[in-house]
């Protein structure tokens, strides 16, 4: 699972994107700020002894690898828990008191064996913050099996979507519980948190023991329960490349991914289509270029030919279901052709520390976000508000514009979901996106790991709330039962894609709304007032 958030660059923060859920992290690095930098801190605090009467340890050359000492295991501790207690902005709004995690954890990750051991204590604790932005990179952990099924996270469930064996596990099954244990639960353990194969569900079917796995699941067609006994597969060097070879040929994913044609070469790439009346679709997989050996100009590439496209249509349904973020920059250049004036759609605030302030702007080194300070005071231990304020772009694009969202909607598919919807002329569909929402950092902490933290809060304008653990609610929102996922699941597998995009009930109220938008005369509004722009 992608999650990947955006790049801020500012008169006194840079801060670079990258890939964060389980592949490469957001990094940040600080110019113009006294003496204080992110990659310094590591460096200085390296040989700083962090517990009394320990003998310092430079943790820049000291490598997971071997049997940690009692001195290793607490120095790397204390300096994770340092880089959160330091950085990291929700404590309050998660409920976690810092300084009682540490009590509960620090002896258990010293009690640790081994590194791998160590880490997965720590991953527990961080886990602890609920926060899918916030995990560690490059620190080892242990053998990780999963069945030979591959599932999807759909409407809330873990589905089946390719089986080793139908007859045993169908495919559009929906799993409920695995070796006794309810999926939710299983879900929840910190110790899969981070996930190994893209697509949040098989998380759950994970085990530390290559013992068969026993799964309990349902047909939501017939309503029948049934369980059955699966041998698991190694999560570990060519078996990942294995299993994921099978997911590419036997996993059709998510809603749209199979509608229309690709504009581009790569599995990443934007999809389109016209369905009907002039009505433009664009299916966006993820904000990241279409083949990951790509730049991000080819991302904004994508994003300028689906722009001369919608010029040219008198309506479009952009379909963002599955997207779990990326860049948000070409999303937001998209976003601010849809403007007639200045938007301010959210606020943001950071951490106080030699490291943070609130810069004045935002910006990725061609486009910029103001940021205007509140003029209430700052809370403490954080900066002022401050509220983003977004200028248009031209050509204005005057047509309806319908967005579908869903819960895989996270990072910087939010930031793009939360700019399109301060746009008059767009409508939301679908469920309520993720929530996770954070402007993600790493930081180093010894020799080949990183921590991924997140270092901002971001509130919405127009309701108050924060997009961290609430989410961004539809206009229209769209429920669909388990046996329309599953039916639907089945569609998209066998082929068919116009009749599952017939049958996709999102996508179906989107195109009525702008179809009805356009027959009302309403494109003409929309022209009309966008001519004193």
């Amino acid at each position: 699972m992608r999650i990947r958030n955006h790049l801020l660059v500012v008169a006194s923060i840079v801060l670079s994107a990258g890939a964060v859920g389980g592949c490469s992290a957001a990094s940040q690095r600080y110019s113009g700020m006294g003496t204080g930098h992110v990659t310094d801190r590591a460096n200085a605090n390296a040989t700083s002894p962090v517990n009394s009467g320990n003998v310092p340890i430079n943790l820049a050359s000291l490598s997971p690898t071997g049997i940690p000492t009692t001195t290793d295991k607490k120095q790397v501790f204390t300096e994770i828990w340092n880089l959160f207690n330091e950085n990291y902005p929700n404590f309050e709004m998660k409920g976690v008191d810092w300084s009682t995690e540490r009590i509960k954890y620090e002896s258990k990750a010293i009690d640790a064996g081994t590194w791998p051991q160590f880490f997965s204590v720590v991953n527990t604790m961080i886990h602890d913050l609920d926060d899918s932005h916030c995990y560690l990179i490059g620190a080892p952990s242990p053998t990780t099996y999963t069945p030979l099924i591959l599932t999807a996270w759909c409407n809330g469930q873990v589905v089946v979507m390719w089986s080793y064996d139908s007859s045993k596990v169908p495919v559009g099954s929906v799993v409920t519980s695995v070796d006794g244990a309810a999926v939710s639960t299983r879900l929840s353990r910190p110790d899969f948190s981070s996930g190994y194969i893209e697509g949040a569900g098989q998380e759950a079917l994970m085990t530390d023991s290559n013992h068969p796995e026993q799964l309990s699941f349902r047909l939501p067609s017939s309503h029948q329960t049934r369980t059955a006994t699966v041998p698991v597969y190694p999560l570990n060097g060519s078996a990942v490349a294995g299993l994921k070879h099978i997911a590419k040929s036997a996993w059709a994913v998510r809603p749209g991914a199979t509608y229309g044609d690709p504009i581009a070469k790569g599995d990443l790439s934007f999809r389109v289509a016209y369905l009907g009346n002039d009505i433009l679709y664009v299916y966006i997989p993820a904000m990241e270029p279409p083949d990951n050996t790509q730049g991000g100009e080819a991302l904004a590439s994508e994003f300028q030919h689906v722009l001369q496209l919608a010029l040219h249509s008198k309506g479009m349904v952009i379909d963002i279901r599955g997207n779990s973020g990326g860049d948000m920059w070409p999303a937001l250049w998209f976003a601010r052709h849809l403007y007639s004036g200045i938007e301010r759609p959210t606020e943001v605030r950071f951490r106080t520390s030699e490291y943070v302030q609130l810069p004045s702007q935002l910006t990725d080194g061609t486009q910029r976000i103001a940021l205007k300070a509140s003029e209430t005071q700052a809370s403490a231990g954080f900066t002022k508000w401050g509220v983003t304020q977004i200028s248009p772009l031209a050509p204005k694009l005057n047509i309806p514009v319908a967005l579908l969202t869903d819960g895989w909607n996270v990072s910087a598919a939010e930031n793009f979901t939360v700019f399109m919807k301060s746009a008059s002329n767009v409508s939301t569909f679908g469920s309520v996106t993720g929530g996770s929402d954070g402007s993600p950092q790493t930081f180093p902490v010894m020799k080949g790991v990183e921590v991924s933290i997140s270092t901002w809060q971001e509130r919405v304008m127009a309701t108050g709330l924060p997009i961290e653990g609430f989410g961004l609610h539809p206009d229209h929102p769209i429920y669909m039962s388990d046996a329309q996922v599953t039916e639907e699941m089945i569609r998209s597998q066998q082929g068919n894609p116009r009749q599952t995009m017939d049958h996709d009930s999102v996508l179906q109220a989107a195109q009525a709304w702008v179809e009805q938008q356009v027959k009302n005369g309403r494109i003409e509004e929309m022209r009309a007032s966008a001519s004193e722009f």
